[in-house]
């Protein structure tokens, strides 16, 4: 767990929006609006979630402050400060978070952009938005969807893996600077 002196506190004025968990053992904050949203089609999302696609929502990594309330007390932090949550490492570059009490998804963070966090948008608490939220404007991860789902025309980019193969890029050196190939 982080030092509290290390951990600097958002102003409540500084809050544009808040979520958490479904127990609400696990809760966030963020100074910031998110800078994207995107569809997510791949298997392990769909897992995760248990529906067809999960949608993320993008943040600056150092905008996000978590709480997490357990039986030991209230622990507050920041975004390396993992009490609390439980992990999930689909792949080797990307751990996902959830509540260990509830099981609810709350984020996603990608070694291949680690001044990012993906926030799992359901976990957003709407109505405490201070803005804008932006609106998902992709569809990723198309070639892993549902057969079982039939995708609207929703006017939203579409893309059989990552938006613009940036990410594949990134994947691939990840994989080949950690001795693990450069997988296909």
């Amino acid at each position: 767990m982080a030092d509290s002196h290390d951990i600097k506190f958002p102003s409540p004025g500084n809050v544009v929006l808040r979520g958490g968990c479904r127990c609400g053992n696990i809760t966030y904050t963020s100074t910031s609006l998110p800078t994207s949203m995107s569809h997510c089609h791949c298997l392990a999302c769909r897992q995760a979630s248990g529906s067809p696609f999960q949608t993320f929502a993008s943040f600056p990594i150092d905008s996000l402050t978590w709480t997490t309330h357990t039986s030991r007390g209230l622990s507050i932090g920041n975004t390396s400060d993992e009490s609390g949550l439980s992990f999930y490492e689909a792949n080797p570059w990307a751990r996902r978070g959830f509540c260990g009490n509830c099981g609810s998804p709350v984020r996603l963070h990608s070694a291949t952009s680690p001044r990012e966090m993906c926030i799992v948008a359901g976990s957003i608490d709407e109505g405490s938005v201070k803005g804008e939220l932006v609106k998902p404007t992709e569809h990723i991860f198309l070639e892993e969807q549902a057969g079982w789902f039939d995708l609207p025309e929703d006017g939203l980019g579409r893309f059989e893996r990552f938006s613009e193969g940036e990410s594949d890029r990134k994947i691939k050196a990840w994989m080949e600077e950690h001795g693990r190939g450069g997988g296909e």
